[in-house]
């Protein structure tokens, strides 16, 4: 993880815990740190729905970085990007926002990033934590090369084969959807506020479920071998299932 192979000891700054670096105002370091000092940020706080510029961000996500970059060259991020188990079974839109992120952390001087997943592929979130990792794994090489639009078509045609282009509609509606929101400076959303009805409007959910229902049926009478047919059939039903869950959790809301 660390270059030359070295050992380290971590400072981790977690959660919404904030200790700012040792420093004067004016920018003085009032210590030294050895070299094999590593500071670590896991800003938990910060509200990954929204780009890191936004005035709606939490004012104090990454307010003690830039002093601590200051102080050692060992900087890095333990980032929640990846990370949708606390969320349910909802979008999050998050990919029209996560090249600002590795962007900051790059004008920061950062150079070590971890994003914590879940991992597994039969989790219920699945459908789009392995999207996000694919996008985000390509950014932190360099997140000035890429284009995350292209990234996500790539990831959506090789994950979801004949059915990419299908499943590629369904991801630009979602994400088109809360794009318009995200522009509305009287719409706030966050992790306890993304399964509200009025984030996911009916015509989406429906247009979404056909779409997918349409995949899954045509996927029983593919090429394909029975062992990918049913790989195939779990990652559209993951996926169908965070489309039904606002209907099932928000059903008052919606008839």
């Amino acid at each position: 993880l660390f270059p030359n192979g070295r050992d380290y000891s971590i400072l981790w700054l977690a959660y919404s815990s904030i200790r700012h670096a040792p420093m004067t105002p004016s920018g003085e370091k009032l210590v030294e740190l050895n070299e094999k000092i590593c500071v670590w940020d896991a800003p938990i706080q910060v509200n990954v729905l929204y780009s890191i510029n936004d005035s709606r961000q939490y004012s104090d996500a990454y307010i003690q970085i830039p002093g601590w970059v200051k102080m050692t060259n060992n900087h890095a991020i333990w980032d929640y990007h990846g990370h949708f188990t606390a969320m349910g079974l909802y979008w999050v839109p998050f990919l029209s926002v996560v090249q600002d992120y590795y962007e900051y952390y790059q004008k920061q001087g950062i150079h070590f990033v971890f994003s914590q997943i879940t991992g597994w592929e039969q989790h219920p979130d699945a459908a789009q934590q392995f999207l996000q990792v694919y996008v985000m794994s390509k950014l932190m090489w360099d997140p000035n090369r890429y284009n995350v639009s292209q990234l996500v078509e790539e990831f959506m045609m090789a994950y979801y084969g004949e059915y990419g282009e299908e499943m590629l509609q369904v991801v630009t509606m979602l994400e088109d959807n809360f794009a318009v929101l995200q522009n509305q400076e009287n719409k706030f959303f966050n992790h306890s506020s993304l399964n509200w009805a009025q984030f996911y409007p009916l015509s989406l959910l429906m247009n979404s479920i056909s779409i997918i229902e349409d995949a899954i049926e045509d996927n029983k009478n593919s090429n394909l071998s029975e062992k990918d047919k049913l790989i195939m059939e779990s990652r559209l039903k993951s996926f169908l299932a965070m489309m039904y869950a606002p209907l099932a959790n928000e059903y008052g809301s919606y008839y």
